[in-house]
């Protein structure tokens, strides 16, 4: 699983070699990292700093830290913290919080919204967006998804607001599961 995973990130990062610069976003690792062995961490690492390695400052790596993978890196891997940064930014949370997934996601919808209004969570309603959070186990790349499949069907239907039925018909019609 993991060795064709990043054959294709090699092939990614070949493909755009003539580009100044190449930024990687690794996604999920945060829900792989407690499921993999010792030796899927270490090839996963070990790939990651001869990647960055080779890239010679072109590469740069973005994602999000599991619990345990800075201790990890630092026992096994003390040339890793040359290329990256171990910092948790722009949101430090557990991603299953759903307090700071909240305040992430009230953040990014209102970095777009063109006028002010008083509902932090416009155009959803706080039970859609907790309908949203729990059909998402709170796994942020799921709940920014459907957030955003959800507003663009809202749209197409001309919909003011976001409540728990439109969600609930999200799920239902889109995803063909009942919640």
């Amino acid at each position: 699983m993991l060795g064709p995973m990043l054959a294709s990130v090699i092939k990614m990062v070949c493909a755009h070699a003539d580009r100044e610069y190449c930024v990687l976003i690794i996604d999920n690792i945060e829900n792989m990292w407690d499921c993999m062995a010792t030796y899927q961490r270490s090839y996963f690492l070990f790939f990651l700093l001869n990647l960055l390695n080779e890239g010679k400052g072109k590469i740069m790596a973005i994602m999000p830290l599991p619990t345990g993978m800075v201790a990890y890196c630092r026992n096994y891997y003390p040339k890793l913290e040359a290329f990256v940064d171990f910092h948790q930014d722009v949101f430090s949370l557990q991603s299953r919080e759903k307090k700071a997934l909240s305040e992430m996601l009230i953040s990014y919808l209102a970095t777009s919204r063109l006028d002010e209004t008083r509902d932090r969570y416009h155009p959803f309603t706080e039970e859609a967006v907790m309908l949203i959070f729990d059909s998402n186990q709170s796994i942020i790349s799921g709940v920014l998804l459907d957030s955003f499949n959800i507003i663009e069907l809202a749209c197409r239907r001309r919909l003011q607001v976001i409540d728990e039925k439109v969600t609930r018909e999200y799920y239902a019609h889109f995803l063909k599961s009942s919640i």
